[in-house]
C-alpha cells in the first residue's frame, strides 16, 4: 500500500493569524490612501511660488486669447454668412440699390451749389 500523504489543515490559531495578517494588509491599504489624500490636501494649500503663478497666469491669459479670437472669428464668419445670403436676394438687392442711390442724390443736392441746381 503507497504512503499516503497527511492531510495539512490550518488550526484555529493558524486561521486567526492569517485572517490577522489579511486585516493587517487592508489597514495598511487604507492608510496608504488616507495619505496620498491628505499630501493632495497639503498640495492644495500650499501657496503657488512666484514662477509657478506666473506660469498660471500666462496660460490663463492665453487660454482666455485663443478663445476671444476663436469666438469673434465664429461671430465674424456668421454675420458675413448671412449677409452674404441676405444681399442674394433680388429684392433686398433692390432696396439697397434704391437707399445708395437716394443717399448719394441727397449729398450731391446737399453740396451742390444753389446757382448750379435745376429747378
Amino acid at each position: 500500500m503507497p504512503p499516503t500523504k497527511k492531510k495539512t489543515t490550518r488550526s484555529a490559531a493558524g486561521k486567526k493569524q492569517h485572517l490577522r495578517h489579511e486585516e493587517l494588509v487592508q489597514e495598511m491599504h487604507q492608510l496608504h490612501e488616507a495619505i496620498d489624500d491628505l499630501h493632495l490636501e497639503i498640495h492644495k494649500l500650499t501657496p503657488p511660488t512666484a514662477i509657478r503663478k506666473a506660469v498660471r497666469s500666462f496660460a490663463t491669459g492665453l487660454v482666455k486669447g485663443v478663445g476671444f479670437v476663436v469666438g469673434t472669428t465664429l461671430i465674424a464668419a456668421l454675420l458675413i454668412y448671412f449677409v452674404q445670403q441676405s444681399l442674394e436676394s433680388g429684392k433686398l438687392q433692390d432696396w439697397v440699390g434704391d437707399q445708395v442711390r437716394g443717399a448719394i442724390t441727397e449729398s450731391i443736392d446737399e453740396y451742390t451749389p444753389s446757382f448750379l441746381q435745376r429747378d
